[in-house]
């Protein structure tokens, strides 16, 4: 049956580029409570005309609103980007006399995640706002706002040509909207009438038809839902804007396309449907969607080939399936599973089919770098490309190119350590995504009991409680491979207080048949050649690694000297080490190239190589729960592995006296607390940025330890934590400034330019301290205030003045430098320019 060609005279109304429409913006002053918005200047063009106007208003707002109608006058619609819940409510209350109130209207923010659902979004649009080449231009904005409507027009011509349906669900759904002219503009693109709803039952189903060859479903969502919502809510006039979203969402989903944020605030209806088309199972075997999608089984095969099924218990029983299936289900889960024991695969898996039915993001809170980029490395081997990590071992740009890809949805498993929650880039980057799980890997972190206490572990739920505000509050799982009964019990009093959350334990065994475990005594002098003789035996001529676990980083360096002294492939890897070192130590011994490493526990959770053959602990570990975490690395391949302890008595009294260093005494908290308060007052605000240096330098802060010492930051941290859980006080987002300048003189020419610059006798000490510590310092070394506070006794405020003087004097240069490494020889190698 053929179709007749709609011809209103008002679809003429809209002419290719040039619209016949009155597009404008304001700017505003927030106004007080019970106080309308202050409008300071005025945008608009008319662009069939070629006439455009904008206004600062000091006082005569009247004239410049008559201007603004009068430019209105003969237009066929108003055109304005977020214009429906910002410019013209505005408007509305503040002079609701105007003509162009009785125009209909077409908002761009509401056209673009229908004309642009795929990843990447137009590049005028982030979020729910233009991005501006001006500061405060209003007709700038209106010129994007009319760059954005064209381009949207142009992808619903090109979706009119290759895919009609879906433009014709939108016009049917849309066009009756109140106040706008969408039936108009569509009639234009389809040249149809709005189809009856009833019609859509038919063309919604075809438009949600599975395109990926490689899943063998017939549909992207669950055949139930579905029929039900084409039979009810496709009548619900308060669901035609939710559903049109939805649908174009749907269209694209599977990817690392996400609904805008805004979307799901002002439609949360959208978010809603999706749910309930996707993620929730409907338990009927001949549900094509269902019967795959929300399958363990078969989603381990589709991410995880060649595994064909998860690891079994020696009861029978797949602890591995029943955790995949609690966090499919959205359940909180807090699992014990052994180092080696498939971990990672129960967050992992999980955390992907999220990503794929909803777009959501899974945040894995990880206390090492190491043990980071072994996740993200592993997941890139396996071609899943939506893994990233924020941590130390990015550069800058490499930093911000990963908050970027959070932003626009490109991650959907996120590794990061609890440090970042304080960090405000990160926290407006993840305010842009649904988050769909919150993953502590490592969870005995958490406790005040256990071995590795990180004390910005606790701060996690408290930010999680924050961004989760009056919303849903996304799956939590906690996992480790260590923890005592007392552990798991503050893990779940810690989450129950925080969150009101009650976990579904999965407690698995702890025994790794292939692993030997041995002790062997010897003295401290003999351990070298214990080790090279259990090296000979297991790697002389045969394939696979070994790690060496030392107590120090003299240590490491030391005996990764003597195995390289006797011809072994071997490198060093502690905390010390610059981030493209570690990088490169850890790609080496990954890819075979290095047969052993010679590491500090800062190595002992992070390193996922499967054919780790022998680990030796040279010096015995902090605690039982560390020996277990560092040994687990051995044989992840299910090869057989040796554990070797060498022991020597004295190795005790070491460990204690290690232990005792690291101690943290209840004076020391009552001197930090002292000094906090005492500087709060001092400064007489409500809130107080301070460094650890700050508080260790006060000549009247009498502490165990030393401001220079290495771990003094911690303490000081671990001291600020246990106060905050005494409530005490409340630890809020770091405050970190930068001062990105470097030396432009050299240090002969610096030391003229001081000494023409007539500084006082101590000034001029001070600055030559300055600059004999920045000219010693590497050319990428960060420099900390503390440091410079600590060598010439300046405040940082002071210290911040002085380089500020030290700028002036041309001494040195606000700018960033970058250093780049080559990289050869690896999976990901620098390209070669001609």
């Amino acid at each position: 049956m053929m179709r007749e060609v709609y011809c209103k005279d008002a679809v003429q109304m809209v002419s290719p580029d040039q619209p016949k429409s009155l597009i404008f913006d304001l700017e505003v002053v927030p106004g007080k409570p019970n106080q309308p918005d202050r409008i300071f200047m005025v945008g608009a063009m008319r662009p069939d005309m070629q006439e455009e106007l904008e206004r600062k208003i000091d006082k005569d707002l009247p004239e410049a609103l008559k201007a603004l109608d009068r430019l209105g006058q003969g237009a066929s619609f108003v055109l304005g980007h977020n214009v429906i819940n910002h410019d013209l409510p505005i408007l509305q209350e503040q002079a609701a006399h105007l003509d162009l109130h009785q125009l209909p209207v077409i908002d761009t923010l509401r056209l673009s995640p229908l004309a642009f659902p795929q990843n990447p979004y137009h590049r005028l649009v982030k979020d729910y706002k233009l991005i501006r080449d001006s500061l405060n231009s209003p007709l700038s904005d209106c010129r994007s706002t009319l760059t954005l409507f064209n381009d949207q027009r142009r992808a619903f011509e090109n979706l009119n040509n290759k895919h009609q349906s879906e433009l014709l669900c939108y016009q049917a759904l849309l066009a009756p909207t109140p106040n706008s002219d969408l039936e108009t503009f569509f009639a234009s693109i389809t040249g149809q009438e709005p189809r009856h709803l009833t019609e859509l039952r038919s063309l919604i189903p075809e438009l949600l038809r599975e395109t990926d060859p490689a899943l063998t479903r017939t549909s992207k969502v669950c055949s139930t839902r579905l029929s039900q919502l084409l039979q009810s809510d496709l009548m619900e006039e308060s669901l035609r804007w939710p559903l049109a979203y939805a649908l174009a969402w749907l269209r694209v989903s599977g990817g690392n396309s996400v609904l805008a944020p805004w979307v799901r605030h002002q439609f949360p209806a959208t978010g809603k449907l999706i749910t309930e088309l996707r993620d929730v199972p409907c338990g009927e075997s001949h549900c094509g969607y269902c019967s795959t999608t929300h399958d363990p089984r078969h989603e381990l095969r589709r991410y995880f080939a060649p595994i064909q099924d998860f690891r079994t218990e020696p009861d029978g029983r797949s602890l591995q399936h029943d955790v995949v299936l609690a966090g499919m289900q959205g359940k909180h889960v807090l699992a014990i599973l052994a180092t080696g024991g498939g971990k990672s695969l129960c967050y992992q898996l999980p955390a992907l089919n999220r990503f794929h039915r909803n777009g959501s993001l899974t945040v894995i809170i990880s206390p090492l770098q190491s043990l980071m980029k072994d996740q993200v490395d592993g997941l890139l081997a396996r071609n899943v490309q939506c893994a990233a990590t924020l941590n130390g071992l990015l550069t800058m740009p490499e930093r911000a190119e990963v908050l970027e890809k959070i932003q626009l949805g490109d991650v959907g498993i996120l590794l990061v350590s609890p440090e970042q929650f304080r960090n405000i880039a990160f926290r407006r980057a993840i305010s842009q995504r649904q988050v769909g799980a919150w993953i502590f890997d490592e969870a005995h972190c958490l406790s005040k009991w256990g071995a590795d206490f990180r004390p910005d572990y606790l701060y996690v739920s408290r930010f999680i409680k924050q961004f989760t505000g009056d919303g849903q509050l996304a799956a939590i799982g906690c996992f480790t491979a260590t923890a005592k009964p007392d552990v798991l019990e503050d893990i779940e009093q810690h989450f129950q207080e925080q969150l009101g959350i009650t976990f579904k334990r999965f407690i698995g065994t702890h025994e790794r048949t292939n692993l030997h475990f041995e002790v062997l005594p010897c003295t401290r002098s003999e351990k070298r050649h214990h080790t090279q003789a259990l090296l000979e035996e297991e790697l002389g001529g045969s394939e696979g690694g070994a790690v060496i676990f030392v107590s120090s980083r003299k240590g490491a360096e030391e005996l990764a000297d003597f195995l390289i002294g006797h011809g072994w492939a071997c490198k060093h890897f502690h905390a010390g080490l610059e981030p493209h070192d570690k990088k490169d130590i850890q790609d080496a011994f990954k890819d075979g190239e290095l047969k052993i490493i010679v590491a500090t526990n800062a190595f002992g959770m992070g390193v996922d190589k499967s054919d780790i053959r022998l680990v030796v602990h040279a010096d015995i570990p902090g605690s039982l729960e560390n020996y277990l975490q560092e040994a687990g690395r051995a044989g992840r391949d299910q090869g057989q592995a040796r554990c070797v302890l060498l022991y020597d008595a004295q190795d005790i009294e070491n460990q204690f006296g290690m232990c005792e260093g690291s101690k943290l005494t209840l004076r020391d908290i009552q001197q930090i607390l002292r000094k906090l308060r005492k500087e709060s007052d001092r400064r007489k605000g409500s809130r107080l940025v301070i460094t650890a240096g700050e508080v260790l330098m006060d000549e009247h802060v009498d502490t165990s330890f030393e401001a220079g010492e290495r771990d003094a930051e911690t303490k000081v941290v671990t001291a600020v934590s246990w106060l905050e859980r005494g409530q005490f006080l409340k630890r809020e987002e770091n405050q970190t400034q930068i001062f990105p300048a470097s030396l432009k003189l050299t240090k002969e020419e610096a030391d003229k330019r001081l000494t023409t610059a007539k500084l006082p006798d101590r000034r001029l000490e001070e600055f030559k301290a300055i600059l004999s510590y920045l000219y010693e310092a590497s050319v990428d070394e960060r420099i900390n205030t503390d440091a410079l506070m600590a060598l010439t006794s300046l405040t940082s405020e002071e210290v911040t003045a002085t380089l500020r003087q030290m700028e002036d004097l041309g001494i040195l240069v606000n700018d960033s430098k970058l250093t780049l490494y080559v990289r050869h020889g690896v999976v990901f190698e620098s390209p070669r320019v001609s």
